[in-house]
């Protein structure tokens, strides 16, 4: 927020974490704005419009960055942000890509192969002469994959870790529906974050991997973002006044 405040944007936010917003207010502050900041949720639609905050009625453009794939309701969260930008104007949303678990080679490439693309369960309903054998493939495709990697990330009573808590992932060919609901049609996938190898090599190819990755950074147009990049952007445009 407070970068693209540097760019000359007028930026406005909020969080539902009160250390961020304290955070964000700080840098807010030093720059010599007030009121810029608030605590909020994007499934609330109060807050767009905090109380005691001067804030425009729609914006050019509305952004969601890390907030979605930790939300039940996405299509209350895009309803809300399609309410506050004009029309014509932008919303920019990032997601987990679930196409990079065909490059990954571990648990998610699995659950990938089992659940989405083979759909193990769905055959053995219609087909339930061949359900012991579908089972026997499901346990047989573990041997084709580190089924170990990534590493489990629990945490504590206090605070649950990275795979306790709700985060998901989206295929980029397949949200036009939940867009088209809030009246958004996606113009542009920006992908990021690209790995040039499957991320189990990271660890035996430290340099390599991370400096070959960087250099995909630059063209977030880049096909291969579809199976390479762990994370995109949606670009939508507001259709409706």
């Amino acid at each position: 927020m407070s970068r693209i405040h540097d760019t000359g944007v007028d930026t406005w936010g909020f969080d539902f974490v009160p250390q961020m917003v304290a955070s964000a207010t700080g840098m807010m502050k030093s720059k010599g704005l007030e009121n810029r900041v608030w605590l909020g949720d994007v499934t609330e639609p109060s807050a767009f419009t905090p109380k005691g905050i001067n804030v425009p009625k729609t914006f050019d453009v509305c952004m969601a960055l890390g907030v979605l794939p930790h939300i039940e309701d996405e299509i209350v969260a895009l309803r809300n942000m399609a309410a506050v930008t004009r029309k014509g104007g932008r919303v920019l949303v990032e997601f987990r890509n679930e196409l990079f678990s065909l490059f990954t080679l571990n648990r998610y490439s699995l659950e990938f192969f089992r659940d989405q693309l083979i759909q193990i369960s769905e055959l053995k309903s219609s087909h339930p002469e061949f359900a012991r054998e579908l089972e026997q493939v499901s346990d047989e495709l573990q041997r084709y994959f580190k089924v170990d990697l990534p590493v489990q990330r629990t945490g504590t009573e206090e605070a649950p870790g990275y795979d306790e808590i709700l985060s998901r992932f989206h295929n980029p060919y397949r949200l036009d529906g939940i867009f088209g609901e809030a009246g958004l049609a996606i113009d542009k996938t920006h992908f990021y974050h690209y790995h040039v190898l499957p991320p189990l090599f990271a660890s035996e190819h430290p340099e390599l991997f991370t400096t070959l990755s960087l250099e995909l950074e630059p063209d977030p147009s880049d096909w291969r973002g579809h199976f390479m990049a762990s994370a995109f952007v949606v670009e939508a445009v507001k259709e409706t006044g």
